[in-house]
């Protein structure tokens, strides 16, 4: 009897197995036959997530006469049946610090798993009602190459293209299918993180529609009311690690289930929320040459910034004279003759180069006086006349693309000084920018000397057949930090000799 059991087991068990191995194999050739007639999986799924700067058509598993005519518009630009954009519109703060949010807004985009929207910029400013593509100041390149995991991103313009063709679908009664849209401020100054959602902005309002450049979205009698989910971080959210992780994880747990197909985000916090010191954005390719080929024209030089606003103006005299004093001995102990020379003042005539600094005195009029009377210096407008600028001119003359390159050519100077406390603001994002980069230049150029020293050290004098190479650094964020940077790696001549001081 028992012979017989085991012998009937193992007959089922290997009938069981049959059978398993047949519906494996039914279900495969299913699978197959599916994918070959483009059958529907999963109307919401697509395998090909897009990483390019312009969403493509993609190949997809349901057949093409299955999709809404709204479906077809949204694969096409966000690659997905439903779009789901994450559009900063509105960052309240000046270009340096501006990035530095933006940087913080795309983590969150990523975080809520949104297709983000690139603002225009102009001013100075990352905004929505800005008239130049995020392009012409930043590299589309390094900020996609600085990711390690690439949320999809869609110019502004390539948004307001999606909406006209969305607004060609009508309804019943005519109207155009506008997109669903949500307003979501996020300011700072609470006793704890809090959400205010009584609040409505009045998108008719002459000072809203200079600011936000989105009216075209939202449905006309909804324009002077539309209700807006006020975001609240508490009060110091920035302190530490601890708090920015709460605040972070507060945003996350009020936006990630929102089903809105446009997010736009009105942002007027002081500092970030999720990296303390987000590393900043490459600027354009062309800026960069721009800046390079003015910076390689005059070096050896020492670069001065000197941001004047807020500065204690009665001292401005003083301040000049003992800058003065510095150069006149950096140059006879370093042997440097040039002087590049950035400031907020209009130091070449025109407007201030500041958006925020209003008024200027008899005290900044003598201070630059003083300077100019003592020490022959470069500006950009002064070394432009000597290179080929092909940027738009109504922006040239303004102070924003003018502040850039002046960041770019004091960043790669051979020395660089600024304002001690007393003769400048309390702190400049401009100047801590300029330092943060100069210390990781000067460090990649220190790996880079030690790498060729150990190979060095181990070759013979006599053995020429051995090539040298360089040390190879294995830290891909700070590769992708310096790999678009020309000035970096393509001037062997450019050694800077200090990460920065105060005269």
């Amino acid at each position: 009897m028992f012979e017989f059991s085991r012998k009937w087991r193992a007959k089922l068990l290997i009938l069981f197995l049959i059978l398993l191995a047949c519906n494996l194999l039914l279900y495969n050739e299913s699978i197959t036959e599916l994918q070959q007639s483009g059958s529907d999986v999963d109307e919401n799924y697509h395998p090909i997530i897009n990483t390019e700067l312009i969403p493509h058509n993609f190949s997809i598993i349901r057949p093409k006469n299955s999709y809404t005519k709204i479906e077809e518009i949204n694969i096409k630009y966000c690659g997905f049946a439903k779009c789901k954009y994450f559009f900063p519109a509105f960052i309240g703060e000046q270009e340096s610090k501006a990035q530095q949010h933006f940087r913080n807004l795309l983590r969150l985009a990523q975080r809520l798993n949104r297709t983000l929207v690139l603002p225009n910029v102009g001013e100075s400013r990352i905004n929505s009602c800005k008239p130049y593509p995020f392009d012409y100041y930043y590299s589309l390149k390094s900020l996609r190459d600085g990711l390690l995991s690439r949320p999809n991103l869609i110019s502004q313009a390539k948004l307001y293209e999606w909406l006209e063709e969305r607004k060609s679908i009508k309804d019943e009664e005519n109207k155009s299918l506008l997109p669903t849209t949500k307003i979501v401020s996020i300011e700072g100054g609470d006793r704890k993180n809090s959400i205010v959602t009584s609040t409505a902005i009045d998108l008719t309002d002459a000072k809203s529609r200079r600011e936000i450049c989105i009216s075209s979205f939202i449905e006309e009698e909804k324009l002077s009311s539309f209700p807006e989910l006020n975001l609240r971080t508490v009060k110091y959210y920035w302190k530490s690690e601890q708090i920015r992780e709460r605040t972070t994880k507060f945003f996350e747990e009020n936006l990630q289930n929102d089903e809105s197909e446009v997010m736009f985000i009105l942002y007027t916090l002081r500092y970030p929320f999720i990296d303390a010191t987000p590393l900043p954005i490459a600027y354009s390719e062309k800026l960069v040459e721009l800046a390079q080929t003015a910076a390689s024209s005059i070096h050896p030089y020492v670069a001065v910034h000197w941001r004047m606003e807020l500065a204690d103006d009665h001292k401005l005299p003083t301040c000049a004279k003992d800058l003065v004093k510095y150069l006149q001995k950096l140059k006879k102990e370093r042997g440097i003759t040039n002087v590049y020379f950035a400031t907020d003042y209009p130091v070449d005539g025109g407007p201030i180069h500041s958006g925020t600094f209003h008024t200027l005195n008899e005290n900044h009029h003598e201070a630059i006086d003083i300077l100019r009377k003592k020490i022959d210096f470069y500006t950009w407008k002064k070394l432009s006349n000597n290179i080929t600028v092909e940027i738009d001119e109504e922006e040239d003359e303004s102070a924003s693309v003018m502040g850039i390159l002046d960041k770019l050519v004091l960043t790669h100077a051979d020395w660089f000084v600024s304002g001690p406390p007393g003769c400048r603001k309390g702190s400049s994002s401009f100047t801590t920018q300029i330092t943060l980069q100069r210390s990781k230049m000067i460090d990649y150029q220190k790996k880079q000397a030690a790498g060729i020293q150990r190979i060095d050290d181990n070759i013979e004098d006599n053995d020429a057949s051995i090539p040298i190479q360089e040390e190879t650094i294995n830290d891909p964020e700070e590769e992708n930090y310096y790999s678009n940077d020309p000035i970096i790696l393509g001037s062997s001549e450019l050694e800077l000799l200090n990460v920065g001081e105060e005269w």
